[in-house]
């Protein structure tokens, strides 16, 4: 058992050393990254560029014509409280307080 963690030992200093060695060695050294996207690449992202677009102008068309129904929906109740004002919800009782 003792050989056994004397050998860890020794092997652990020795992978120390390595990377200590590797990593003196690429200290001066420059990276590059290329990137090389052909033209199925190029048409891929300008398609996918597309959808999201046209998903956009679709979601800011429902989004204005959700706000035009509300709109409607306010006057039509608006309308509605004018001509039967009974109908407005502070004017509405619940049906136990309505009972004498």
């Amino acid at each position: 058992m003792a050989e056994l963690s004397a050998e860890m030992r020794s092997l652990g200093r020795m992978i120390a050393a390595t990377v200590q060695e590797s990593s003196s060695e690429r200290q001066g050294g420059n990276s590059v990254v290329s990137v090389n996207a052909g033209g199925v690449g190029v048409a891929i992202s300008v398609g996918c560029a597309a959808f999201a677009l046209a998903c956009l102008i679709f979601a800011m068309m429902l989004q204005v014509d959700q706000g035009r129904k509300i709109e409607r929906t306010q006057d039509y109740t608006n309308m509605l409280w004018q001509r039967y004002p009974e109908l407005r919800p502070e004017n509405l009782k619940p049906k136990e307080e309505q009972k004498p």
